[in-house]
Order: structure tokens, then sequence, then C-alpha cells
């Protein structure tokens, strides 16, 4: 019974992506073989003075994020997750905004949904991951803008408690049927 972080880690493989809140969510592109779904857990052990090893142990936090690499995108992608960053027209994306931007505004923190490739069909949500609210954290870009390599992008979502949850599942969910 020792106390820790506990990982768990799901390989999300080939998958489009969303963002954004249901039924008006951006579409990021698909994902690169190497995505990683990893929900950590913090427990901790409780002792009692009446007994010498510990009589319980309690979930004390929770985390969730989402390693993607993307491609197949484009200027508006590349600007959505980027936090600040602004897409002109298709031709150039802006970013370097002021310190201190409080992220978890819905402005950037938006539901992330993973949609199975083999299923076209996006009514059909079985088999489906959700973040319920993911702020999106750039890593470092490797946009090749020649023809002969593909384009991709790093992003790692990180899931933020969603109290408008009623089921109680206030990070996320996945859908195995």
């Amino acid at each position: 019974m020792a106390s820790g972080r506990q990982t768990t880690e799901v390989k999300v493989g080939a998958r489009r992506v969303f963002w954004g809140p249901a039924a008006s969510e951006t579409e990021l592109g698909l994902t690169e073989e190497g995505s990683i779904l990893r929900i950590e857990q913090e427990q901790t052990a409780i002792f009692t003075e009446e007994h010498a090893g510990p009589v319980t142990k309690v979930l004390t936090r929770e985390r969730v994020t989402c390693e993607l690499i993307l491609k197949q995108w484009d200027s508006v992608q590349l600007a959505t997750v980027i936090p600040g960053a602004v897409e002109s027209g298709g031709t150039s994306v802006t970013f370097g905004r002021v310190p201190g931007i409080n992220l978890s505004g819905t402005a950037y923190a938006k539901r992330l949904w993973l949609h199975p490739l083999e299923t076209t069909d996006t009514t059909d949500q079985s088999e489906a991951i959700f973040i319920h609210l993911a702020i999106p954290q750039p890593q470092p870009i490797e946009a090749r803008f020649t023809n002969e390599e593909a384009a991709l992008i790093g992003v790692v979502f990180e899931g933020i408690v969603d109290t408008s949850q009623s089921d109680g599942a206030l990070l996320g969910q996945i859908k195995t049927a």
C-alpha cells in the first residue's frame, strides 16, 4: 500500500481531433502514431496511532493530459493550439500576448474530443475519448514547409476540472462501446 503517483497511459493511435464546445468544435486534424492519453492519480496513505501500517488510502489529486502529434494542419489549426495566437487570413499566425492571461476561461479551456478514424459518422461517439475542459500547451513545433515531409504539430492538452458535469466525471471520459 505505497503512497504516491499512479499513472495510466493509453495510446490513442490515429484519430480525428476536435476542440471546442459540443456541436461547434474546430477540427484540428489527425493524430500521428505516438499520441498518448495520460491519467495520473496521487494517492496518500492514511495512518493512525493504533496501527503500525496504513489503514487506507485516499485519492488526493488527479490529472489528465493528452499528448498529441497533429498532422495535416493549416494556419487556423495552428493558431488554435497556441493560446493567445491569432490567425490572419490564412497567411500567418501571430503570437506573443501579454503574460497573465487566465487560461481557464472558455476562450482557452474547451472540450477535447478524439474520434476514431474507422468511424466516419461523427454523431457516433462510441470509442471516443473526451477531456471535458482542456487547455492546449504547444510543444516545440516541427513545422516542415516542404512537400516531401509531413508538417507536424506537437501539443499537450491538460484537463482542468469541469464542475458542470452532472455525472461526477469532472475531467474526462473514455467510451469503450
